[in-house]
C-alpha cells in the first residue's frame, strides 16, 4: 500500500511569518489567519444579535508531561499536552504521548526561563467535516520571546479522520508529523529567516523561462540534506496550508515532513538539522549514521 493523504488542507496549517502579534513578558502571542480558521466558539460570549452563545466551553479531561521523571525540568525539554474534550480514547492519545516523548530525547536542552515548561500543546479531537475530508490542522499560537521558539500551540483533528487513520497504522505518523509542526517546523521559518527563493534564467533572460524555487537555508539541515548536500526544496505545491512549510514531495518522497502522507513514512537527518537551525539542541546519537 502507498496511499498519500494531502495531511494540511485550507483549514489548516498557518505559515506565522506575516502574522500580527502581541507581546508579553516571557511570550508573545501571535495572530493571524491560523487562529481565525479555528472551528467555533468556545463559548460563553455574546453574538452580534445580543444572544448568549451557549456553546459549550471546552474542559481539559487528561494532561501529559513528557520527559524523565529523574531530570529537572529545568535541564531537559519537555512538552506539556492538555487533552480536550470527551472523545479520546487510549489508544489515540497513545501515539500523542509517544509523540512526545521521542521528541523530548531528540532535543535535549530546555528553552522556557523560569522552570516552565517548554512547550504546552492544546489537543483536541473535534467534529470537522466527516471521514476524508479535512483532517485538522497544527502550529504555534505563543512564541517565547528570548528564542522565537514554541511556547504554546495547537493540534485540532477531525474524529471520523483520526479514527480511520489509526486503523490504517498512520496515525502514529501523522500526529509526530503535526507535533514537529507545533515545533515550529514549516511554521517559524519566517521568523528565524530560514527560507529563500532562488530564480534560475535558464540563460534565455526571459522571464516565462525562469525556473522559481523555494529553498530552506539552515546549515545543518542543507549539511544533511539527502540528494548532494545542497539546500533542501521546500514545496511549492499543494496551496495554502502544503505549500511553503514541508519539504518538497516530488523531491523528498515518504520523508516524514513533506506534504503528504505516505506508507511508509520517515524522519530524516535533514528534518533533525532544519531543528537545529532553528534554535533547538539535538542529541548528537541522532546524527550518528
Amino acid at each position: 500500500m502507498n496511499s498519500k493523504k494531502l495531511i494540511n488542507s485550507s483549514f489548516g496549517l498557518s505559515h506565522q511569518g506575516n502574522g500580527l502579534s502581541q507581546q508579553f513578558e516571557n511570550q508573545t502571542i501571535i495572530f493571524d489567519s491560523f487562529l481565525d480558521a479555528k472551528g467555533g466558539s468556545k463559548g460563553g460570549g455574546t453574538n452580534n444579535d445580543g444572544s448568549t452563545d451557549t456553546t459549550p466551553v471546552p474542559v481539559i479531561t487528561d494532561t501529559y508531561i513528557s520527559g524523565s521523571d529523574l531530570i529537572d525540568d529545568i535541564n531537559e525539554f519537555n512538552i506539556h499536552i492538555d487533552f480536550y474534550g470527551d472523545l479520546w480514547t487510549d489508544a489515540l492519545k497513545e501515539d500523542f504521548i509517544n509523540s512526545a516523548d521521542f521528541l523530548s530525547t531528540l532535543i535535549t536542552d530546555d528553552i522556557a526561563p523560569n522552570g516552565f515548561d517548554d512547550i504546552t500543546i492544546d489537543a483536541s479531537l473535534i467534529d470537522i467535516d466527516g471521514a476524508s475530508g479535512t483532517l485538522g490542522r497544527a502550529g504555534p499560537t505563543h512564541i517565547w520571546n528570548d528564542n522565537l521558539l514554541t511556547s504554546k500551540a495547537i493540534m485540532e483533528f477531525d474524529v471520523a479522520d483520526a479514527a480511520d487513520f489509526d486503523n490504517l497504522g498512520l496515525w502514529d505518523d501523522i500526529v509526530l508529523h503535526e507535533m514537529i509542526h507545533t515545533l515550529g517546523f514549516g511554521t517559524l521559518w519566517d521568523y528565524h529567516n530560514l527560507v529563500a527563493t532562488q530564480i534560475d534564467d535558464n540563460g534565455t533572460k526571459k522571464p516565462t523561462d525562469d525556473i522559481v524555487t523555494s529553498v530552506f537555508t539552515g546549515e545543518m539541515a542543507s549539511h544533511y540534506e539527502i540528494l548532494d548536500n545542497a539546500n533542501p526544496l521546500v514545496e511549492t505545491d499543494g496551496g495554502s496550508g502544503t505549500a511553503g512549510g514541508h519539504w518538497d514531495e516530488e523531491t523528498y518522497g515518504n520523508e516524514l515532513m513533506t506534504g503528504y502522507i505516505d506508507n511508509p513514512n520517515e524522519l530524516t537527518l535533514m528534518t533533525y538539522g532544519s531543528l537545529v537551525d532553528m534554535g533547538y539542541v539535538i542529541d548528537d546519537a541522532f546524527f550518528i549514521i
